[in-house]
C-alpha cells in the first residue's frame, strides 16, 4: 500500500458521503471534518480538545506548524491558486480561500464526484480561489512520520 491511506480516506469520504444524504450543508463547519477524522480513528481523542472559530482560524492552525497537521494524521499535498478541484483525491480535506470579497472560506471533505461534503454538498467556486489540501498519511503502515508538508506546485 502506498503511504497515502487510501483504505482510511474511503472510510473518511463515506462517513462525509452518509451524514451529508438529504441534509444542508455546513461549510464553515470545522468541527464535523474533526469528527470525520476522529470515527474514522485517524486522530482520536487529540481532536477533541481542538476548537477554532471558523475556516480561516483552522488552516492558519495547520500550516503554523508542521507538528500540527501531524497531530491530527494529515499532510498537506498542495497549495495554490486553482480552477477547479481536478486532482483532489476521495477522502482529502479540502479548504478553499475565495479570492477577496468572495465570500467566507470554506472546508469540506472531498467525494468521489469533484464535489466537497460537510454534513451536505458543499456549494463553492474555486475558479482564482486559494485551495489547499491535505490528505490522510498512513503513517502505520510505512513507518514514515508526518511531520512536514509537502507542496505541489
Amino acid at each position: 500500500m502506498s503511504i497515502w491511506g487510501s483504505r482510511v480516506a474511503v472510510e473518511l469520504a463515506n462517513r462525509a458521503l452518509d451524514e451529508s444524504a438529504g441534509r444542508s450543508a455546513e461549510p464553515g463547519s470545522v468541527a464535523n471534518v474533526l469528527r470525520y477524522l476522529r470515527e474514522a480513528r485517524l486522530c482520536g481523542e487529540q481532536a477533541d480538545e481542538l476548537r477554532f472559530d471558523d475556516v480561516a482560524a483552522f488552516g492558519r492552525w495547520l500550516d503554523g506548524q508542521p507538528e500540527h497537521q501531524a497531530r491530527i494524521g494529515l499532510v498537506e499535498v498542495f497549495s495554490g491558486t486553482v480552477g477547479d478541484l481536478a486532482g483532489v483525491r476521495g477522502g482529502d480535506i479540502v479548504i478553499v480561500d475565495p479570492p477577496p470579497g468572495g465570500g467566507s472560506p470554506v472546508i469540506g471533505v472531498a467525494g468521489y464526484d469533484g464535489r466537497l461534503y460537510n454534513r451536505g454538498v458543499v456549494d463553492v467556486t474555486v475558479r482564482q480561489a486559494t485551495v489547499r489540501v491535505y490528505r490522510y498519511l498512513n503513517r502505520a503502515e510505512t513507518g514514515q512520520s508526518a511531520s512536514g508538508s509537502v507542496r505541489r506546485r
